[in-house]
């Protein structure tokens, strides 16, 4: 039997244990463990426990212990600064707190990854799962690299150097250490820090292993290129690893994955007709509902995503948290033949990410906003993508018995 105890660091709503979830499914022999998850974005807490552990009927507790429990914790209401006054706003919102207490303890969450010291890591680790923030690998010039020294978002990653260098020290380093990251990573500007990283790695005795891997490629219609580096300890850098064996090629279109008719007008949609009609007739588009529309004249922002997808293409571009991806519009015809815009739902975009209708409706059920569940899909992995992956390490253990 194979069983995998399983770190989820920057766990988010829980992509990996998802993936998880699948293989399993498919291999008797197979079986893994969330032993810990790191996050510090309460709502995420919450849905990650709505998705994997069906929010169970809460334990009620005291505002005192909550306060003296939440006193241990650094945790964010916004994913972006800490929560301030923790003890005024438990008392505001008592209900709130209750909720992220047992959905704390029932993820095994160890809370923020700066706090987190190897030595917490009782249980041994097989694998190790890091998706740091990516907000600052722009390479557009604003964003400030991932640096140890620049105290950015995307610089919690040399955290994990810190906890692995920790776990070392009680000889319990995990075997497998999985990283997820934007494809900007490579980028001229951030590759000398992943090669930095890469060799802290090599020198605890890891060989690394990159792939940039597209949605499309395991079944799911999104045009979504991330980078992802399998670390492998005790492993010769001279193997190969076949990743392509796991692809699944789908004929599936992007409209099969989404609720048309319960999806609503997107803002300003007769703007977005007007000037989807006038590029209709000046490029003669005879299949505009094939077709991608870009730079339409409707928000002048840069920040406000002009790109409409015509229902009937084959995939649709990279659904982001924030920026011109974040708000997916869809062009197609009503009953009438005429043209209308809508937005992708909450449903439609955690269904491209690999999630399902089950796990939309349990984070409702714990009053997570359609507009909130958008947001965690545009943040989280592709879970197909994800399941290849974990697909092959299986194979490698089988090879190891």
């Amino acid at each position: 039997m194979i069983k995998l105890n399983v770190f989820e660091t920057f766990a988010g709503i829980g992509s990996q244990h998802k993936a998880l979830k699948r293989v399993k499914e498919q291999f008797n022999d197979f079986d893994f463990k969330i032993s810990y998850t790191s996050e510090w974005y309460s709502d995420a807490i919450i849905a990650y426990d709505a998705i994997h552990h069906d929010n169970k009927k809460n334990t009620k507790i005291t505002l005192t212990e909550l306060t003296q429990y939440f006193s241990k914790f650094t945790f964010s209401k916004d994913s972006k600064t800490p929560i301030a006054n923790i003890e005024t706003k438990i008392k505001k919102n008592p209900k709130y707190f209750e909720t992220l207490y047992n959905s704390n303890i029932r993820n095994n969450n160890l809370g923020d990854i700066k706090s987190i010291k190897g030595s917490q890591l009782v249980e041994k680790i097989d694998l190790l799962t890091y998706s740091f923030p990516c907000q600052d690998l722009s390479i557009a010039g604003k964003g400030k690299g991932m640096s140890e020294e620049t105290n950015s978002r995307s610089s919690l990653l040399w955290n994990i150097k810190r906890i692995l260098v920790e776990l070392k020290e009680h000889q319990k380093l995990p075997k497998y250490l999985l990283m997820e990251n934007v494809t900007a990573i490579k980028h001229i500007k951030h590759v000398d820090n992943l090669n930095s990283f890469k060799k802290e790695l090599k020198e605890l005795g890891y060989s690394s292993f990159e792939f940039i891997e597209n949605a499309v490629d395991h079944g799911i219609p999104q045009q979504r290129k991330r980078f992802f580096m399998l670390s492998i300890l005790e492993f010769s850098e001279d193997n190969k690893l076949n990743l392509e064996k796991f692809y699944t090629k789908s004929n599936r279109k992007f409209k099969e994955f989404i609720e048309w008719n319960n999806m609503q007008l997107t803002p300003r949609w007769e703007q977005y007709v007007l000037a989807i009609q006038k590029c209709i007739h000046n490029d003669n588009i005879e299949k505009p509902l094939q077709h991608k529309f870009k730079n339409l004249s409707v928000y002048p922002s840069f920040n406000q995503a002009n790109i409409v997808h015509g229902i009937e293409e084959q995939n649709i571009s990279t659904i982001t948290f924030s920026g011109e991806n974040s708000r997916i519009r869809v062009l197609n015809q009503n009953n009438n033949n005429e043209f209308e815009v809508k937005k992708l739902s909450g449903l439609d975009n955690l269904r491209l990410m690999g999630f399902d209708k089950k796990d939309y409706s349990k984070m409702i059920k714990m009053n997570l906003s359609d507009e909130k569940i958008r947001g965690f899909a545009g943040n989280s992995i592709v879970v197909n993508v994800l399941e290849s992956i974990f697909k092959l390490i299986y194979e490698l253990e089988k090879r190891n018995q």
